[in-house]
């Protein structure tokens, strides 16, 4: 959903509000043609509300959260299928549309982005194998930035059946020791939607 606004400060500055549903229930998209107007103006109302800003590191965080980590993590040559994003095709469709051509439907066996808890301050580097009991089933393709103090969040590419929620795998930390590592379900917050009206 789109919305123009108008944001009043030291001259009113038109901009659009976009609802694009990267950020789960964190937030809209603001486009202006007076970027920095339009930055200023909204901060101060932020600040007003007791709010302050965050940086990419926190938007990365809450777009993983809210099960969007594609969106920083980028798809690093990732199929629609692998990228757990086939569900945004609709597969029945019998007429062609921009970029079918290229688009296979997907298969239960393929490998596919899936979401994995680690114990806090582990720092477990893009392509390090994961495994189960010894056998590599994956591969993690991102960290998360850190903020839940209990756990870091990871984005790994692994195959069926170690895609289902909470199996206990494991991959090898930066230094070399092993870390538990389950797989978790997305998104891993509570949409504040889901009982409070918020537009």
């Amino acid at each position: 959903a789109v919305t123009e606004a108008v944001l009043s400060g030291g001259s009113a500055t038109r901009a659009h509000l976009a609802r694009v549903g990267t950020t789960g229930e964190y937030g809209y998209l603001l486009l202006s043609d007076a970027p920095g107007a339009a930055y200023d103006a909204v901060l101060a109302a932020v600040r007003e509300e007791g709010g302050a800003p965050v940086g990419p590191e926190a938007l990365a965080r809450v777009q993983t959260e809210a099960g969007m980590g594609v969106y920083s993590a980028g798809f690093a040559g990732l199929s629609v299928e692998e990228a757990d994003l086939a569900w945004m095709v609709d597969w029945e469709r019998e007429d062609p549309f921009h970029g079918s051509a290229a688009l296979t439907p997907p298969a239960p066996e393929t490998a596919r982005l899936t979401a994995l808890a680690c114990p806090a301050g582990s720092r477990i580097a893009a392509g390090t194998p994961v495994t189960a009991g010894g056998e590599e089933v994956g591969t993690v393709l991102w960290q998360a930035p850190s903020a839940n103090p209990d756990e870091e969040l990871l984005l790994a590419v692994l195959r069926s059946p170690f895609r289902a929620p909470h199996l206990p795998l494991s991959a090898a930390a930066e230094d070399g020791t092993p870390r538990r590592a389950t797989t978790v379900t997305l998104p891993r917050v509570l949409a504040s939607s889901l009982s409070t009206r918020i537009a």
